[in-house]
């Protein structure tokens, strides 16, 4: 089997759009629609439903995908184990970070493991923790940086790096002040004012569903 026009249909898939994905490919779009075609010639099937608002997967066509990143993933596993191995310690890592947050913990580790392999060739990808779980699942990411919270998590393998609370601070004059014990006094005043900052998406996530939980608590006092 051909991996490359696995990923090629792989991308189609995820784009929705042969044009769109030729461009993330840096193929031309005659190019990678030929490439469909054949596949479907051999395998007799048609892998897409063709709309002129996107391309959707047929029952045949989520078959394939489904085996065409599993080969993925085994190839990759197979490369990483033949490397390890041979102890060559060298190769490539693709790292997904948040932003913000993410970067940072990137930057922090980084210096050491440079020094420890310096080798490997490190590909930093700026990505959304829901992008990041997508692309480990698919085998098209190594190791993301994230935080969140349990009841995010996916079926990936985790590894805790540490904890962090979360604090609201005000000034002494704010009437959150005088009211910090009062539940429903800061779930309405956060719940007015969490929607309008510039959080994470997970941060801000995370946020809403404790000012929810306090919110239930307020309102059986």
């Amino acid at each position: 089997m051909d991996t490359r026009q696995m990923e090629y249909i792989i991308q189609i898939s995820e784009e929705r759009s042969i044009t769109k994905a030729a461009e993330k490919l840096f193929i031309t779009q005659s190019a990678l629609n030929q490439q469909l075609l054949r596949l479907e010639k051999e395998l007799g099937a048609p892998l897409f439903h063709r709309s002129k608002i996107d391309m959707r997967p047929t029952e045949i066509g989520q078959v394939y995908l489904d085996n065409a990143r599993e080969i993925l993933r085994i190839k990759q596993r197979t490369y990483n184990l033949i490397n390890d191995m041979t102890d060559a310690k060298k190769g490539r890592l693709s790292i997904g970070f948040t932003p913000g947050r993410g970067s940072e913990m990137f930057t922090h580790v980084y210096p050491a493991f440079h020094q420890a392999y310096p080798n490997v060739v490190v590909e930093p990808h700026e990505l959304s923790v829901h992008r990041q779980q997508q692309m480990i699942t698919q085998g098209n990411l190594d190791i993301g940086f994230q935080t969140l919270s349990e009841r995010q998590r996916n079926d990936s393998e985790y590894i805790k790096l540490g904890e962090e609370e979360i604090f609201l601070l005000v000034p002494s004059i704010h009437p959150a002040a005088e009211h910090q014990k009062k539940n429903f006094f800061l779930t309405k005043l956060y719940v007015l004012t969490v929607g309008s900052l510039a959080f994470g998406k997970c941060l801000k996530t995370n946020i809403q569903v404790a000012l929810g939980y306090h919110l239930l608590l307020a309102m059986h006092a």
